[in-house]
């Protein structure tokens, strides 16, 4: 069952997606053209998988938020397009908050 957040667990909530917005920016803004395939160690996730996670939770956010409890793992192999479907996550779920 889905019940509402009391308005500062919503403000709290916001506020984290706001701080996650400005700091992601700062970090992708420019990012060189190879970033994207950087991996810390062989073993480690690359850039980009690491982004299209943080995508696939944005969507998880998002329905969690709506009162559905499901995870789904999307992925995205693009650079670019996991950028902006980050953002527009982010988005998302500030508006169903």
């Amino acid at each position: 069952m889905h019940t509402p957040l009391d308005p500062p667990a919503r403000h709290l909530l916001r506020h984290t997606l706001a701080t996650l917005a400005y700091r992601a920016g700062k970090v992708l803004r420019d990012a060189p053209a190879d970033f994207a395939t950087f991996r810390l160690t062989p073993a480690s996730r690359s850039a980009v998988e690491i982004l299209s996670h943080m995508v696939d939770l944005m969507g998880w956010a998002e329905r969690l938020a709506c009162g559905e409890y499901r995870w789904e793992a999307g992925g995205v192999g693009e650079w670019d397009a996991a950028v902006e479907q980050f953002f527009a996550g982010l988005a998302r779920v500030d508006a169903a908050l």
